[in-house]
Order: structure tokens, then sequence, then C-alpha cells
């Protein structure tokens, strides 16, 4: 159970049977009842990243909804480094207000990072997960346990030699046969494919590329956006958005501090962004 921030929108909670399976074909399987304050930027900033980014700059970067629901999830794993999983989801949205009173760093009196409105209603969809790894995929670390579309479906392990490489594909199917409204009729598919280098001459190196795009009558808590840490470093916050979305990042760390480019794009309602650049240097 985890405490959704103070929105008047309740507690944030996650109740239902889920197994996961150490050896053999099967991973995981499970049903779940979820009531949680949620948000489509998790793979661009974790939840505490986000709340100190608010605290300390009026910026959570982030756009927040709550989303309740079931969900049925079965996760296969033909292979040691594969996992090959379908999911039935049938959840409820609702826009979240913000907050008129705000404690931030930079002046008291500063009016309040404004969270958008959202296209509400219910949403039945069938979500298939394709992700393989370099390195063998133990169930233990099948921990996305909110299942986000947009964050794989296991973390990266702690050790995994000179190179390790992930590829994690999802295409969300959300039809109003499932289940959900008429006007919920849309697919979304997202590729996100790391490469890190962890020993030798490769260590410090991490390659990202992904690819995101969405066709149909897509709610605007489901569309691409670019901008923002993690997501085009040097672009604001979620300023491009659109249909169809790139990013590629490369970063070399060397002990505390590390340098990186960005480059992405993004096909908005005028026409195709063109390539944006962000070059930057970062300290851990």
């Amino acid at each position: 159970t985890m405490l959704a921030p103070d929105t008047g929108a309740g507690a944030d909670f996650v109740l239902g049977p889920r197994l996961r399976f150490a050896a053999g074909p099967l991973a995981e399987a499970g049903v779940q009842y979820h009531a949680l304050t949620d948000s489509s930027d998790t793979w661009r900033t974790p939840r505490l990243q986000s709340a100190l980014s608010f605290a300390l700059q009026n910026r959570p970067d982030a756009e927040f909804y709550r989303r309740s629901g079931v969900a049925v999830f079965l996760t296969t794993r033909p292979l040691d480094r594969l996992l090959v999983g379908a999911e039935y989801r049938l959840d409820d949205y609702a826009s979240l207000a913000t907050r008129d009173g705000v404690a931030t760093l930079p002046q008291e009196d500063e009016i309040a990072f404004r969270n958008p409105a959202i296209d509400p209603g219910r949403i039945g969809s069938l979500v298939l997960r394709a992700e393989w790894s370099s390195s063998p995929v133990a169930s233990a670390r099948i921990d996305n346990v909110l299942r986000h579309t947009d964050l794989p479906l296991a973390s990266e392990p702690a050790r995994t030699g000179r190179l390790w490489l992930r590829s994690a594909n999802t295409l969300e199917l959300a039809r109003p046969g499932l289940g959900g409204e008429q006007q919920f009729s849309f697919t979304r598919l997202v590729s996100d494919n790391t490469l890190v280098g962890n020993e030798g001459p490769f260590r410090g190196l991490r390659l990202r590329l992904r690819l995101a795009a969405d066709w149909g009558a897509t709610p605007p808590q489901k569309q691409e956006t670019l901008g923002g840490w993690s997501a085009l470093r040097g672009g604001a916050f979620n300023r491009y958005r659109g249909n169809l979305s790139a990013l590629a990042a490369a970063e070399y760390r060397y002990r505390r501090i590390a340098v990186f480019v960005d480059a992405g794009g993004v096909r908005e309602r005028v026409g195709w962004s063109g390539v944006l650049w962000g070059v930057g240097a970062r300290l851990y």
C-alpha cells in the first residue's frame, strides 16, 4: 500500500494474488484490483524524483491522473533471456485537480504547477509485452507491480558482465469491445532499448533508443511527449506532444561526472518537429 499525494483522491493500493515461478516456462500470473495516482511519465521521472523536483523548483516533471480498475496478467519465459506476456486491463481514468496551497522553496506565493486535465472515462485494453535481455531474467526481477506500459517488466540486474543489452516492447490495444467506452479506440506501441557498459573500455557508457507511436482516438494521457530530464534533456518538460516520437541518448560516466548527448523528434499536429538536440553534463 502506498499513500497518494494530498489531492483528495484517497489512498493508492494494489490488491490481489500474484504468483512468480522460479523455474519453467511460466514466469508470473495474477489478478489485481487497484486504485492509483498514476502517470504516463514514469519512464522519464521516478515518483521520488518528481516530488523533489516539485519541492525545489515547482516542476514535478510528471502529469498525474487517477486510474482505478482491474488487471489480469500472464507472463511466460520461453527462453531464459526472453519474457512474453499478455494482460487484460479495465480502468476508469479521472483528472486530478491541482492543490491550491503548495510548499516550494523558490518562493511561498508562487503559483502552483497546473496538473493538466485528461479525457476521463473507462478504457478496456489488451497489453502485449516482449522483453529480451542479454542476461538471464530471474522471476524475482519481475517487479513492475503497477504494470506501467512504458516500463520494462524486469528491473536491471546488479551485475551484467562487460555489456548488457535489453529491448522492452509493449503493444497496447484499446477497443470498446474490451469493455471500454466507445470514444476510446486506439493502438499504442513502445520500444525501449538500452545498452550499458560495466567493465573494461565500455565502463560508464550508456546508450538508449526509444521509439513510440500511437494511432486512433488516443486520449491526451496516452499520447507521446518529449522534453524534460531523461526525455530529451535541455527541452522543457513535455514541450513536444504528438503521435510519434523517437529519442536517442548517449551518456558516458567517469566516477561522479557524466557527459551526454540527446537527440529526438516528435510528429506533432502541425508537422514533424525536426531533430532536437540536448548536450550537457551531469553530476551524480
